[in-house]
């Protein structure tokens, strides 16, 4: 097991005041890469553009365990992510990027079906949303993607990226 310094000064990162936030709601985390020059600061090469689980498992590795959370967003240019489903909550993903109209499918849906409760919201880096709703049910609700255009559905077995993480377009996400 690794020494952690639970004195570190959390006042000028806000990745880890953050992340300690999140353990606070005992939401789990889980580090992932940033960012880097319209790539992945992964190194292996990929598309994700600064979404890729910095660990071994991703989303499988979250913990709200406090000294692994201080040990892994000691680096402020980590982003966090926070695993969707059950022990968090389901979101609704509203992507507006690469011709998406997710604004304008999920107006549609909302005219077919009414609109959307008021609830927690994340605004993305992209310009999109994050609508997050808590699920007392006892199914499994799996990730879907394309419900509509734009649209995707956030649900066990996947995860977002939060606040303060930064986006490849030089915007951070945002609550």
């Amino acid at each position: 097991m690794f020494e952690t310094n639970n004195d570190i000064d959390t006042s000028s990162n806000e990745t880890l005041v953050m992340a300690l936030e999140y353990l606070a709601n005992d939401w789990p985390v889980f580090p992932i890469h940033y960012p880097i020059d319209f790539g992945c600061g992964c190194d292996k090469n990929c598309n994700s553009n600064g979404k890729t689980p910095a660990t071994d498992h991703g989303f499988k590795d979250a913990t709200t365990d406090e000294n692994q959370i201080r040990h892994w967003f000691q680096n402020p240019n980590i982003n966090i992510g926070i695993p969707t489903g059950k022990k968090t909550f389901y979101v609704l993903d509203i992507d507006v990027t690469d011709g998406k109209q997710g604004e304008e499918s999920l107006k549609q849906l909302e005219k077919e079906f009414g609109k959307l409760p008021e609830t927690m919201t994340s605004f993305t880096g992209s310009g999109g949303f994050h609508y997050c709703f808590y699920y007392t049910g006892e199914e499994e609700l799996k990730n879907k993607t394309n419900i509509r255009d734009g649209i995707d559905f956030r649900g066990d077995g996947g995860y977002i990226v939060v606040d303060p993480s930064r986006h490849v377009s030089g915007e951070n996400y945002k609550w």
